[in-house]
């Protein structure tokens, strides 16, 4: 057998041949070393541009933002003027803490910019008077009614005011945008620079191998041993994300637990509230000295309970995130448990003018089900098509038999049918979103947490069952569940 390797030949080296390789491997070294300190001034500097790019879009974001908050409380205002309705007051009320946030925006991203600190400065009090002004009108509409809050109008204190706000976003966005045009010609110049000096590594490498090709046996094992390293640090990096996956989930659960003890430590001060409301709307211990505390009772009582039920359906979808909601089956009359949400909801379908209507078909009249989670599904759903549901139409509730085979192993389906506002399939997949809301502006005039459906489809799941939506805009919404 022959034997391939290379023999083991010692070459005899002169002075002037030791020479030229060490002055070959030193000029390699320096290019190499100059190349890899330019690449990294022009990272750092391309990395700075950059940062200055998302500095600069948040300043503009910021100004947008206040723009926007203030036109949506400017109009939730005039809608309260002009109808006397408090529920025009939503987008007043929801944009004022928006205006102090995005104020802090602008004041946190611009102090480093004198210019533009002048321009913040000469907006806070402008905003301030605006907030103040629209508060003065809300309460002189309440007051003195509406010519009163009119004659305000009128004088055009507000325009003024909200043109020079205007005047100063302008002034504030141009010069953003000013260093916006900047800031990524600064980009675009640092990235050519940063091409050339790669193509000089590129070339330097090329020179780098044809100066190292007599030891290239050598390099081979270099390249080797980089191999191995690679590996290693690819086997460490999927450790690493591993890891920083299980770390996500458990920070992930420990907040689904902090919830669900905070919504659960929210439940007793306000059961307690809600209940010394109660005994002082009925007058337990005696008549009031004024009739209108039992009104400001009743108030608190309605508040209260409407935030509980907000709580409460927190501390619900903490329960499922977490996986700590068990089900409490047992067998129900389906038509019985439906027959007692109508009643419930049938007050708020009257105040409502809507008409409210139960089909119990031909369901069978014995299944089994957490009838508690079951109730409150049903109420969810129905609560949710009363809402969205214009005067003068139907919410239909409709009970139905199913088959049982081994395509459909369900027993019973049950529809939730209006004739409301409807929805496109976009805004359905928003609505199954954890506190996610359509934005619409019928949707703009009823609260809640956005957990309503999610919740819904989470419970039915738990009962492995079936959950879907149909709808459509200006139609209606079916919300269908097989048990």
């Amino acid at each position: 057998m022959s034997d391939d390797r290379l023999p083991q030949v010692d070459i005899p080296r002169t002075p002037g041949r030791r020479w030229t390789l060490r002055s070959t491997m030193a000029a390699a070294s320096l290019l190499v070393v100059a190349i890899c300190t330019a690449i990294g001034i022009t990272g750092t500097r391309l990395a700075d541009a950059f940062d200055r790019v998302a500095d600069t879009r948040a300043v503009i974001a910021a100004a947008d933002g206040l723009l926007a908050a203030l036109t949506d409380a400017e109009t939730g205002q005039r809608g309260f003027l002009l109808t006397g309705d408090e529920t025009y007051l939503g987008p007043y009320y929801s944009a004022r803490p928006l205006i102090e946030a995005r104020i802090a925006d602008l004041d946190r991203l611009t102090g480093d910019s004198a210019a533009q600190y002048d321009i913040l400065e000469e907006l806070s009090p402008l905003v301030e008077h605006k907030l103040a002004e629209l508060e003065e009108t809300i309460i002189i509409r309440r007051i003195g009614g509406l010519p009163a809050a009119i004659d305000i109008v009128r004088a055009g204190h507000g325009i003024q005011t909200m043109d020079g706000i205007r005047g100063g976003l302008n002034r504030l966005l141009a010069a953003e945008q000013q260093q916006l045009d900047n800031h990524t010609n600064d980009v675009f110049t640092n990235f050519r620079i940063a091409m050339i000096l790669g193509g000089s590594a590129a070339i330097g490498l090329v020179v780098l191998t044809f100066a190292y090709i007599r030891i290239q046996d050598r390099a081979h094992r270099q390249q080797i041993a980089l191999t191995r390293v690679l590996e290693t640090a690819k086997v460490e990096l999927e450790r690493r994300v591993e890891e920083r996956t299980e770390e996500l989930a458990q920070a992930n659960l420990i907040m689904s637990r902090f919830l669900a003890n905070v919504s659960h430590e929210l439940r007793t001060p306000l059961n307690a509230i809600i209940g010394y409301a109660d005994a002082i709307s009925s007058r337990m211990l005696g008549p009031l000295g004024n009739d209108r505390y039992a009104e400001f009772a009743g108030n608190i009582i309605f508040s209260g309970r409407h935030l509980l039920d907000m709580i409460n359906q927190i501390l619900d979808f903490s329960k499922v995130e977490a996986g700590g909601l068990e089900l409490e089956l047992e067998a129900l009359d389906p038509v019985e448990l439906a027959e007692g949400c109508i009643d419930m909801l049938r007050p708020m379908a009257d105040q409502n003018q809507v008409e409210l209507i139960l089909d119990p078909g031909d369901a069978p009249r014995r299944i089994v089900a957490d009838p508690v989670r079951l109730r409150q599904i049903l109420v969810n759903l129905l609560s949710n098509a009363v809402k969205f549901t214009p005067e003068g139409r139907t919410v239909r509730l409709e009970l139905a038999a199913v088959p049982v085979d081994a395509a459909t192993p369900w027993l019973i389906r049950i529809r939730v049918c209006d004739q409301g506002i409807g929805m496109t399939p976009d805004q359905i997949q928003v609505a199954l979103t954890p506190f996610g809301q359509v934005d619409n502006s019928m949707a703009r005039r009823h609260a809640g947490t956005g957990l309503g459906l999610p919740l819904a489809r989470h419970m039915i799941e738990l009962h492995n069952g079936r959950f879907a939506i149909e709808s459509e805009p200006g139609v209606g919404t079916t919300v269908e569940i097989a048990l």
